[in-house]
């Protein structure tokens, strides 16, 4: 019986043994799935920060692009308004020494 008794003692051990590793791995699995739940929740708000600054900077480059549509036109016009001013300067000077 002694023996018997050693046997089933020494089982009950291994078990409670393998019970508790059982219940540590959970444990550490648990502890690994928050970790990384917890780095893929910082990833997600990086990669959201990310997305609003790429926004901020491509609605920053369109009113970059349409100041300078603006200033090219204006630009434009001075040049026109010059060639015009220009001309009527050649046609005045044409006219003086007609004159002359």
């Amino acid at each position: 019986r002694s023996v018997a008794a050693r046997v089933e003692s020494e089982a009950k051990a291994l078990w409670a043994q393998l019970e508790q590793r059982r219940k540590d791995a959970n444990q550490h699995r648990m502890e690994i799935d928050a970790q990384m739940t917890a780095e893929e929740a910082a990833r997600n708000e990086q990669v959201m920060a990310l997305a609003a600054r790429v926004e901020e900077i491509k609605e920053d480059a369109e009113v970059e692009v349409a100041t300078v549509r603006t200033n090219v036109d204006k630009n434009e016009d001075v040049r026109q308004e010059s060639v015009l001013a220009f001309e009527k300067l050649l046609e005045s000077e044409a006219e003086e020494r007609k004159e002359l």
